[in-house]
């Protein structure tokens, strides 16, 4: 799944990511209604038929949902969708957002690495051997093409870092989290915590770190180096260290807002 000759910029939350140039912002104007150029999808999968359910996904999906719409997004939710529907929604957004200025793919949900390669897990997905996960996962290569067409920022939230949940079914070593994934070199990932390592799902009834971190700095009128700048220190400070945010891929060498100026 992970492409070869693909450039890949890991950058470090309060290192590599701030010391990029800033220059004049390279923001559209935000536009309403009919005339927005602004999509986000996201996905909230907590239910999960045949591996162990999650408390909160569903509850970051909403409050995200609502949080980008303040920000004048056009937001499609799904919430304990199955295979066959997150497919039909990836691939409404990819129609949805060629040529546009604003392209986010959001998931809470378990993810799942194997053999190196990442996937997300619908709440149908019942993998019994490594080979069931190319039909009844999504792979990162088919969110990465939902957003492909945008002409603008496109971004890629997952709160996905977790353990694998059924390694031990799928014969496969037990493996934290999820492998360093190599986005397409117009494409930011951000991980809720680095790849190996495990994020926290939160308290029963509210929302990961990782998603409370962006909704807190998602609205202000900063640069994105700075709000997930903002992010890292915020999941930090409520993982008492445990996790640490990390992205992957690309930042324009210009200022991105993503709230748009009021």
């Amino acid at each position: 799944m992970l492409r070869t000759g693909m450039v890949l910029w890991v950058l470090l939350w309060a290192g590599a990511v701030l010391a990029q140039p800033a220059t004049k912002e390279a923001n559209p104007s935000p536009a309403t209604g009919a005339t927005n150029k602004r999509f986000a999808l996201v996905i909230g999968n907590s239910a999960y038929r045949h591996t162990g359910v999650l408390a909160n996904p569903a509850n970051d999906a909403r409050e995200m949902a609502a949080a980008l719409r303040r920000i004048d997004v056009n937001v499609q939710v799904l919430l304990d969708a199955d295979r066959a529907t997150m497919i039909k929604a990836l691939e409404k957004l990819s129609r949805a957002t060629e040529h546009a200025d604003l392209a986010i793919v959001h998931y809470s949900g378990h993810g799942i690495e194997i053999n190196g390669n990442n996937y997300l897990l619908p709440t149908s997905a019942e993998l019994n051997q490594p080979s069931d996960a190319e039909r009844q996962a999504i792979t990162f290569d088919q969110v990465y093409a939902a957003i492909s067409k945008a002409r603008g920022m496109k971004l890629i939230l997952l709160d996905a870092c977790r353990d694998n949940p059924i390694a031990g079914r799928l014969g496969l070593p037990p493996r934290r989290g999820l492998s360093a994934p190599s986005p397409p070199s117009n494409i930011l990932v951000a991980f809720a915590t680095r790849h190996g390592e495990v994020a926290e799902d939160g308290l029963p009834g509210g929302t990961s770190p990782f998603t409370g971190a962006v909704l807190k700095n998602i609205s202000k009128a900063i640069d994105i180096r700075t709000m997930f700048q903002n992010v890292r220190d915020d999941v930090l400070a409520a993982t008492k260290f445990r996790q640490s945010p990390f992205t992957y891929g690309y930042l324009p060498s210009a200022d991105y807002i993503l709230a748009p100026r009021k």
